[in-house]
């Protein structure tokens, strides 16, 4: 294990995964705390798993060192596993963190190790304590127990202490959107953000980077009708229905197609109006003050989202099995300029931006215990 007791000059280790099931949002905030943690002189490595549809080529290309950790037998995992989120991870989490013990051993150990996924709680982290001085878990569920000294949950809930009883009694435990890791490019877009006035001339569709079940589509045949709106669609390289939707975008010339866009802050700031998942992108949204419709994927999204909304900070448009196309396109006519613009200042105000540096801090007077 290192001694390091600066964040400059220190080992972080991160473990996290993107696939199509799990999406992206949990890899791109940790590769957003990451470059962070680089720019104040940090050694970042990654520990990942090569699932169906994973992100492990863009660590590399933001030229962070990646190890890919071997394959499992997945039905073995299955079987085993008792989380819920089982399936996600690959294998079960003793062979986990058997893999993570090789790698970390090999390196020395770390000073940091960072872990965002739902498979992995207070079991794994245990087994890790002898390679890393401080832990950091990143979570948004408050439904399992975890062994850290650091738990970042930056989502809006109504109830507090949602993880008292969950983490150790030294953990600092840090929740909501003030602490949400927003890429460099969001205050960047934010500096020239123009007034929002209620105006509703473009629409920003995207629901993540998997959108497993094809919501992309179901949005697209509801909106049909909105010929006068401009219309930017959003989806990932691996999108299970690209072809199809491309083919809707060239039929119809007041849209636009973006594949696995790089230019999120930009795309967020020119639109009037944002329809899509919930999750980490809520947070990039509600800071450019982007009023959005938004669609509830799956039930550990409810609870999160349902209090947004009652916080006026989103609109909420639905579960995705109950929605239909129309209703999509009811809810954009059904908008008010003056409920727009509610819901724009609402949401601005919940993400004041800066939540790396927040969490930097933290961990800086964590290594220096």
């Amino acid at each position: 294990m290192s001694s390091q007791h600066t964040i400059s000059g220190s080992k972080i280790a991160i473990r996290a995964d993107a696939s199509t099931p799990i999406g992206y949002g949990h890899l791109m905030r940790c590769l957003t705390l990451a470059g962070e943690l680089r720019e104040a002189g940090a050694k970042v490595f990654f520990l990942c798993r090569e699932l169906p549809g994973n992100l492990n080529a863009r660590i590399c290309e933001q030229g962070f060192e990646l190890t890919v950790l071997p394959d499992h037998c997945v039905s073995k995992a299955k079987q085993e596993f008792k989380n819920p989120y089982a399936a996600w991870l690959g294998c079960t989490v003793q062979e986990d963190a058997a893999d993570c013990d090789a790698i970390l051993s090999s390196k020395g150990g770390a000073d940091i190790l960072i872990v965002d996924n739902y498979a992995l709680d207070a079991e794994w982290e245990m087994l890790m304590r002898q390679h890393a001085r401080v832990i950091m878990v990143i979570d948004d569920l408050a439904a399992f127990k975890h062994d850290c000294d650091l738990l970042l949950d930056q989502n809006f809930y109504l109830r507090q202490n949602r993880y008292a009883g969950l983490v150790p009694s030294h953990c600092r435990v840090l929740t909501g959107p003030r602490h949400a890791l927003l890429r460099r490019e969001f205050a960047e877009a934010k500096k020239t953000l123009r007034k929002r006035n209620g105006e509703l001339k473009k629409i920003l569709l995207s629901f993540g980077g998997s959108d497993p079940d094809n919501e992309t589509a179901k949005a697209l045949v509801g909106l049909e009708t909105l010929r006068d709106i401009e219309l930017d669609v959003v989806i990932g390289a691996a999108h299970p229905d690209k072809d199809g939707i491309r083919k809707w975008v060239e039929q119809h010339p007041n849209a636009r197609l973006h594949i696995q866009s790089n230019r999120m802050a930009e795309l967020m700031a020119a639109a009037d109006l944002g329809i899509g998942f919930g999750g980490s992108t809520n947070w990039e949204r509600c800071f450019l003050g982007l009023p959005c419709l938004v669609v509830v994927p799956a039930e550990n999204e409810r609870q999160l989202n349902e209090d947004l909304a009652t916080s006026g900070a989103i609109k909420l448009l639905g579960f995705i099995e109950k929605l239909r196309p129309e209703d999509y396109a009811r809810a954009v006519a059904s908008l008010t300029v003056g409920e727009l613009v509610k819901i724009s200042e609402a949401a601005s105000g919940l993400v004041p931006g800066g939540g790396p540096q927040i969490v930097i801090n933290e961990l800086q007077q964590l290594l220096q215990r």
